[in-house]
């Protein structure tokens, strides 16, 4: 007798399988329905494929799906991370984006107790399945179902509870979560500033809420997002970190920190400061930590609050300071701290109220060692910074550019000419990238930007 596919011993089997995962979705999905004894031989690969990143849309049939995958004995096992998105909070009508105005902006945004909660309380997930094949089928069917008609049934999920107990009653069933992602609806149009409010209010009672469960569950989280894709208005209020900062210890194993926030002033959100330099305090192990705010004055007190209260971030390689109003010296202050292991620094929509650009470059010319350094629409005073000085002395760097010199570079110079990436070859000139080659290459570019750089009359918005 011929041997068959089926018949090969399971690890022989897994490896395959591991191959047709890296190949797509399809692949996989295929071998696994072409006999039981394959199906079930591959069930630990297409777990580890499909179900290590989950992305959940706030709504009951969003939920709905989660709760097939935690039901699952073996899916559950491999899902390390949750990404929570919104898109059917805001619909499109008549060529504009327009918030349903279905939204309480009266209600209390504070979320369900569930912390004195019992399972019983918890709203039952419909996990009814008639095998696996249907929850894979479920799942792999995700994107295709979403659909770009939303409806105002969202905002009374987030409202009412029903957000808090499916959540809740998901997560207590992920024995390896690792990392959660809250990430706002896409809008690329404007709104207007009741609509700001409106989706800010829905956001920060999902930011609350999620972060309260965690809280509740224990988990020890890896990583943590809080991402607005909207404008520097629009992300959540900095008093959403409030529950989960009366546990620090469940930062001890943080390694990854993204964190976009509401700081303007207001009684609630000047209260909410300790709240976050607890979170950075207890996070002891962080490698990459992304800090962003609304551009208002208020973010520089903030940033300066924390560089008081946190004496350094002993393991953090990565860093990224974005929408910030502040003065040089705040600046370089808490890039002070993070200077004995920092590698990669980001700077994007920083402006400068007070003293100059020269001095921050000049500073991490003599104190910093950077292996990679991101400069993005950044502003001194009223005027934007423009590198174009520097992006005339060096030609924009490609494979096909050093073809055509003559005598061509020696190593050395090659080595530094490729150092130098240009994010944009704009008029304004408002973007660079450096990357590191022999570790002298940053520094003698940030010696060309303390004295090159030229200020021009741009607005913040429209720099990016």
């Amino acid at each position: 007798m011929s041997p068959s596919l089926d018949g090969l011993p399971a690890e022989l089997l897994g490896r395959i399988a591991e191959h047709l995962s890296d190949l797509g979705r399809p692949y996989l999905g295929n071998l696994r329905l072409t006999s039981r004894e394959i199906h079930a031989k591959t069930m630990f690969q297409f777990g580890s494929t499909h179900f290590k990143l989950i992305f959940v849309d706030i709504h009951s049939r969003g939920f709905h799906r989660l709760g097939k995958i935690c039901q699952h004995h073996q899916f559950r096992s491999h899902v390390r991370k949750l990404q929570l998105i919104a898109d059917r909070l805001v619909h499109w009508e008549e060529g504009s984006y327009s918030l349903l105005e279905s939204v309480d902006t009266d209600s209390s945004l504070e979320p369900v107790d569930t912390e004195h909660g019992s399972d019983s309380s918890v709203a039952s997930v419909d996990t009814k399945y008639d095998s696996d094949s249907s929850i894979e089928h479920s799942y792999m069917e995700m994107e295709d179902d979403l659909s770009p008609e939303f409806n105002h049934t969202v905002s009374d999920f987030i409202y009412n509870g029903d957000f808090a107990r499916y959540l809740h009653a998901c997560i207590r069933l992920l024995p390896n979560l690792e990392h959660l992602w809250i990430e706002q609806p896409h809008i690329m149009g404007d709104l207007t500033e009741p609509e700001v409010e409106t989706l800010r209010r829905a956001w920060s009672a999902v930011t609350k809420t999620a972060l309260s469960i965690i809280r509740v569950h224990r988990i020890h989280l890896k990583g943590l997002g809080i991402e607005n894709t909207v404008g520097p208005h629009c992300p959540p209020d900095i008093s959403t970190l409030k529950p989960i900062s009366s546990a620090p210890e469940l930062f001890n194993l943080m390694t990854d920190l993204h964190l976009e926030l509401y700081v303007a002033e207001d009684e609630r959100s000047k209260s909410s400061v300790p709240a976050l330099i607890r979170v950075l305090k207890s996070a002891k192990a962080l490698n990459s930590l992304d800090l962003s705010f609304d551009r208002s004055t208020r973010s520089g007190q903030v940033l300066s609050a924390i560089t008081r209260h946190v004496d350094t971030f002993p393991k953090l390689q990565k860093l990224s300071l974005s929408q910030m109003t502040l003065s040089n010296k705040v600046l370089i202050g808490f890039i002070g701290i993070c200077k004995d292991t920092l590698q990669s620094l980001s700077l994007y929509d920083v402006i400068l109220n007070s003293g100059n650009w020269r001095d921050v470059f000049t500073f991490l010319l003599n104190e910093l060692p950077l292996l990679q350094l991101h400069l993005i629409a950044l502003h001194e005073g009223t005027r934007g910074l423009s590198f174009r000085a520097i992006h005339l002395e060096r030609p924009i760097i490609d494979k096909y550019w050093f073809l055509n010199m003559h005598p061509p570079p020696n190593e050395e110079e090659f080595d530094f000419l490729q150092s130098f990436h240009f994010v944009t070859r704009e008029v304004t000139d408002t973007s660079a990238t450096l990357t590191d080659g022999d570790g002298e290459d940053i520094r003698e570019w940030l010696s060309m930007l303390a004295d090159n750089y030229e200020l021009v009359h741009i607005e913040p918005n429209l720099i990016y």
